[in-house]
């Protein structure tokens, strides 16, 4: 008895070691086979397809045989190929910036070679139509005070004020300010910037609308920027010219009654404008003698030209030359006595913008002026008469 039942007792405890042992078998490949587990598997796998062997459990008759795993392989073989899809996009879209990358950076053939000349001030130097009338100071720059013609002394204009380009050089540029000249170096001003865009790039401005011009009152100020023909029409009205004579008759010669005229002017011209410069003008001086013999018969002296320009608020003087005239006019006369003075201010295309004359007569005829020639002989209307003979 004691015998059959240790026997018993022996495959009891077989057949539950079995059991636990099939179990844990069961349990293994049921958590190697999860989705979880073959993932993982399929990451770490290399990329070439395997044949993977499965450990093959010992028989048991109370266990029935699991289900076959899905290849792992058929998962690594997806995954290499979304990744090779990948990094193909990624490698041809690199190439599509490398390619696009040049055409950028460099300019085509075609471009560079339309590319715009620079300006230099070799191209205009020649050609005064190009020059601008007026540059910006780029730095503080000292200029002569003129009082009454004279210098008396320099004072500095500071950095971003407008002044008058009077004359340049490929060099140089000579600047006025008030009365005042100062050569100075080019890059001292705005000229390159104004001037020294590549040409070509620019444009014409854009042509404004017709319409009725404004009628200015006689207190409104043409701006400094008008044109030509309403600078001209401006002159008279904002210009003052005054005559003073700076030479005297001396009593010389063989009589003690025989005089020499020593004639000298000094014109002075004032722009009242607080804002309109007036550049390039000109001005014609007639200096007139009335014969001592035929009252009533004046030749001309002289005729004398000058250059000039009046900035805002400006003046500008000029000194004649001195010329002479002998004249007796008691006892036996003789010669032609100083009596009238005539000046004609032109504007720089030639147009005769004011008249001014010590005779109001002479003053009128101004469409007589061109004909008139030094030594020659005129009524006061500036008609031809004969020239006495002495």
């Amino acid at each position: 008895m004691r015998k059959e039942g240790r026997a018993e007792q022996g495959n009891a405890l077989l057949i539950i070691a079995l059991v636990i042992a099939v179990a844990g078998i069961v349990v293994f490949f049921r958590a190697r086979n999860s989705p979880e587990s073959v993932t993982a598997t399929a990451v770490k796998i290399d990329p070439t397809p395997l044949s993977v062997a499965r450990p093959t459990p010992a028989p048991s008759p109370a266990e029935r045989e699991p289900e076959p795993a899905p290849e792992v392989a058929e998962v690594a073989e997806v995954a290499e190929v979304a990744e090779e899809a990948e990094v193909a996009e990624e490698v041809a879209e690199v190439e599509v910036l490398a390619a696009a990358e040049p055409a950028a950076e460099r300019p085509s053939e075609s471009i560079r070679e339309s590319a715009p000349k620079r300006f230099s001030l070799a191209d205009i130097v020649n050609d005064r139509s190009q020059w601008p009338r007026t540059v910006r100071l780029k730095q503080a720059t000292a200029f002569p005070v003129i009082i009454n013609g004279r210098v008396a002394g320099r004072a500095k204009v500071p950095a971003g004020v407008t002044v008058q380009l009077a004359m340049l050089s490929t060099d140089w540029l000579e600047l006025s300010h008030r009365g005042g000249r100062v050569r100075v170096r080019p890059e001292t001003t705005d000229l390159s910037d104004t001037m020294g865009a590549p040409q070509g790039e620019a444009t014409e401005p854009a042509s404004p609308s017709p319409g009725p011009a404004p009628v200015a009152s006689a207190g409104d100020e043409v701006p400094a920027t008008a044109s030509r023909s309403a600078l001209e029409e401006e002159f008279p009205r904002r210009v003052h010219i005054d005559m003073v004579r700076t030479r005297k008759t001396r009593i010389e010669g063989g009589d003690f009654d025989d005089k020499i005229d020593r004639i000298q002017l000094r014109a002075t011209l004032r722009n009242g404008a607080p804002n309109t410069a007036f550049p390039e003008y000109s001005a014609e001086l007639y200096l007139f003698g009335e014969s001592q013999v035929s009252r009533g018969v004046y030749k001309l002296l002289s005729k004398q030209q000058h250059g000039f320009s009046l900035e805002p608020r400006g003046q500008h003087e000029w000194e004649t030359e001195e010329i002479k005239s002998g004249w007796d006019n008691t006892g036996a006369k003789w010669g032609f006595r100083f009596t009238d003075w005539l000046i004609v201010v032109r504007s720089g295309q030639g147009k005769r913008v004011m008249t001014k004359s010590s005779s109001s007569v002479m003053q009128r005829q101004t469409d007589r002026l061109d004909r008139l020639r030094e030594g020659k002989s005129y009524t006061r209307e500036l008609e031809d008469a004969p020239l006495p003979s002495r």
